[in-house]
């Protein structure tokens, strides 16, 4: 495949509407092509040494990027990443720094990435650019190794949490079981409410009080974590017959496997996972 294909399909992309069949399909098409190209390039870190960039070992670049989300900078051609590098002085010694990089450095960089609040991916930042999350190249680059992806589509708001959790105030909210103490609380050593095997995690406070009251609570009462504590409280709770866990939102329910959302805070708290 000509790599200047996937500049062609960006600029096509950009005439689709975002929610139009045509969008979706010739964005699955391209992230599909990134995957199979060969050549593909991105930045390295300012500190690299001119041998490190030079023979490939140099670290890939993490920055903020488009709407302040930590993102990572791929280029599908050699001399978009050059006139990128070129344009912000991204030199040391006058070489560029930027590297080749193979489908298998990259997913496994990213893949680790997510789960240090790293969620954004611009491809071909200076030409026709795309704008996208990190989850998808991951996914299909697991896939095309016939692996399992990582996330499923409707996760990926999970994760963003989880992040917005680990890296700014972001708090979620649960409802403790009835027996619960004072001193579980304090300890986060309580387990959540549970319906047959489900527990329910909720965005905002007011979602979580309101339902307490409909499970015969006699005041509203949802307990308040943080990405730490809402390990603790999971991993306390491992035993207790939980298949699944529903995220609660606003304007979404999200359902996802206990173990699936306890491994995941088990990276992210650099914990050992179950």
């Amino acid at each position: 495949m000509a790599e200047s294909l996937v500049q062609d399909k960006i600029a096509l992309l950009n005439r689709y509407e975002e929610s139009s069949e045509q969008f979706q399909s010739c964005y699955e098409e391209i992230i599909f092509d990134i995957v199979k190209t060969e050549d593909l390039f991105t930045v390295v870190r300012k500190e690299s040494s001119v041998e490190s960039i030079k023979d490939g070992t140099a670290p890939i670049f993490c920055g903020i990027g488009y709407n302040d989300i930590p993102s990572v900078w791929l280029f599908t051609e050699e001399s978009i990443a050059k006139e990128y590098t070129n344009h912000y002085n991204l030199k040391k010694d006058e070489v560029g720094l930027y590297k080749k990089v193979a489908i298998e450095e990259l997913t496994v960089f990213l893949f680790n990435a997510m789960f240090s609040g790293v969620s954004g991916l611009i491809v071909d930042e200076g030409k026709n650019t795309l704008t996208t999350n990190v989850y998808d190249l991951v996914n299909t680059s697991l896939l095309a190794m016939q692996r399992q992806p990582v996330l499923e589509k409707q996760e990926y708001k999970i994760m963003t949490l989880f992040n917005q959790m680990k890296f700014g105030s972001k708090k979620l909210w649960i409802i403790p079981a009835k027996e619960t103490t004072g001193e579980e609380l304090i300890f986060n050593q309580f387990s959540p409410l549970q319906i047959e095997n489900t527990i329910k995690i909720y965005e905002t406070q007011d979602e979580g009080k309101k339902e307490s009251l409909r499970h015969g609570y006699k005041n509203e009462f949802s307990a308040s974590v943080d990405i730490n504590s809402l390990y603790q409280v999971l991993n306390h709770s491992i035993n207790k017959g939980i298949r699944e866990v529903l995220f609660v939102g606003n304007d979404y329910e999200v359902k996802m496997s206990f173990i699936k959302v306890l491994n995941i805070l088990a990276r992210m708290n650099d914990r050992k996972s179950s």
